[in-house]
């Protein structure tokens, strides 16, 4: 959406929307009025992904209450932008170290992002349950690119079987 300009509108309200009322896992139990507002807070998250602030909208996906974002975790990412030539420090951590990390409290979140400081922290677990890397590409381009890797192809199919039967549920409960 980056790349339409002021026609990204067009697209990122109708996924906000769709993000709110069926996507959201919380979303079988919330009441219209949450919903609404979970779809109104969307608009002002997509506008703000979209400009050099957008570490803000990390924050309002804390406060929304979505997976795997924390507020102290957008506190701390907003608070490492003081630090001097921060976005330069954050991309030499990739060189240096690899893995993907699952920074939590303030602190962790600014020591990802300084090299030599973030071989602490707990990493991200692969399909395969060892600690989930960057590969070369990953750290160099602005966006990831590959080929499959056939030996995590078992992991992946039984995933995608769990997330299926998940789903199926859900469909069940709904009904």
């Amino acid at each position: 959406m980056a790349y339409l300009g002021p026609f990204f509108l067009a697209y990122a309200l109708p996924a906000a929307a769709r993000d709110a009322f069926a996507d959201n896992p919380a979303s079988v139990d919330s009441s219209m009025i949450s919903r609404l507002a979970l779809a109104a807070s969307g608009i002002p998250k997509i506008i703000l992904s979209q400009t050099p602030v957008s570490g803000l909208s990390s924050l309002l996906d804390a406060m929304q209450g979505k997976l795997d974002k924390t507020v102290s975790a957008s506190i701390g990412f907003q608070g490492s932008q003081f630090i001097p030539a921060s976005g330069l420090l954050r991309w030499m951590t990739k060189i240096v170290d690899p893995t993907y990390r699952h920074p939590v409290s303030v602190l962790d979140t600014i020591k990802a992002g300084i090299p030599g400081l973030s071989d602490d922290l707990k990493a991200y677990l692969g399909a395969n349950g060892k600690d989930a890397e960057r590969t070369w590409t990953d750290i160099y381009l602005p966006y990831t690119i590959g080929a499959n890797d056939l030996r995590n192809e078992k992991y992946l199919e039984i995933r995608n079987r769990q997330i299926r039967a998940r789903l199926a549920i859900l469909n069940m409960k709904r009904q």
